[in-house]
């Protein structure tokens, strides 16, 4: 019997950084193998203005960061509105602070989390933006 846990496949995910410095956006999640597809990472000066966009095609989780394949850099001037860089880029490494766990979640029945397994459920769907209550 295989005893590895099972991760879940998921879809339109949106998850801020701990510190809310950027937004990342993903078409999907394979919590399997550690994918993102079709992402969007927006950064954020302090004043809440765009400072950078990464457009990519695919993202996969390495060392610590992740390896952003057939992407798009864009950078901002201080309002936020116009382009001042563009690069394309085929491979790029970022070493952001977000594990695969922070997107995936094992698959378990409602009535085996426990209570440390549901605060963190909890805390998890607050950094993705999620109103909880």
């Amino acid at each position: 019997m295989d005893e590895r846990p099972e991760y879940e496949r998921r879809d339109n995910v949106a998850f801020y950084s701990p510190d809310h410095q950027y937004l990342i956006y993903m078409k999907t999640f394979d919590g399997e193998k550690s994918q993102m597809n079709q992402i969007q990472i927006l950064t954020r000066r302090p004043d809440g203005t765009l400072a950078k966009r990464i457009d990519a095609q695919k993202g996969l989780y390495n060392d610590g960061g992740w390896n952003f394949i057939e992407g798009i850099e864009r950078k901002f001037d201080r309002s936020g509105e116009n382009i001042l860089e563009e690069e394309g880029f085929k491979k790029r490494y970022l070493p952001l602070e977000v594990k695969p766990s922070d997107f995936s979640r094992e698959i378990q029945k409602p009535e085996e989390l426990n209570f440390f397994q549901l605060a963190r459920y909890i805390l998890q769907s607050r950094r993705s933006g999620y109103n909880v209550r």
